[in-house]
């Protein structure tokens, strides 16, 4: 709590919250954003816990006070149906186009053309998180022909069998030419 509070004071902009456990071995519980909710620039978070019986709580303490974001291009729908807006996305570094439409057509009542397109992907987000990121979603920006380099370390560059795998993924998806 300290850690936000020293933050906000010090900046006058608007501040997202990121709860990755996964990343961080710190889960920030429901009761703590309900907290930190009550710091007038602290405006949302990137919600990534995975548990989605804690963003519908967290939701359910924080009202409007806090924008909730999808950390998971996995649960970008289920997350819109408990009041998420949207998502901080991997897989739109790729698909841009893709997770707008998905976001925007849940936001106007096409929920049907919304759970197509997250069901759609969701071959390709199990490929871009079968290892650590970015390097998957490096690797695909290289496919696509975008000079994005390698990762520095101690990051190292996919396995050869993700690196097929994700091509061959995304030529299915009509990213690539086949």
């Amino acid at each position: 709590m300290q850690h936000f509070s020293a933050i906000a004071a010090a900046v006058n902009i608007p501040i997202v919250l990121y709860n990755v456990p996964a990343r961080t071995a710190l889960n920030m519980l429901p009761k703590t954003l309900y907290e930190l909710s009550k710091i007038p620039n602290i405006a949302a978070i990137k919600e990534a816990s995975g548990d989605i019986v804690q963003v519908a709580e967290m939701i359910e303490l924080c009202g409007d006070t806090i924008t909730m974001y999808s950390g998971n291009d996995n649960h970008v729908v289920p997350m819109l149906s408990l009041g998420g807006k949207g998502v901080i996305s991997t897989i739109a570094n790729i698909l841009p186009a893709q997770v707008h439409w998905m976001v925007s057509s849940y936001l106007e009542g096409d929920h049907k053309t919304s759970l197509d397109l997250q069901l759609g992907i969701l071959p390709l987000v199990r490929l871009l998180f079968a290892d650590v990121n970015p390097m998957p979603v490096k690797a695909a920006l290289n496919l696509m022909g975008y000079d994005v380099g390698v990762c520095r370390l101690p990051l190292t560059d996919i396995d050869e069998s993700l690196y097929v795998n994700l091509k061959e993924e995304m030529t299915r998806y009509g990213i690539l030419g086949a």
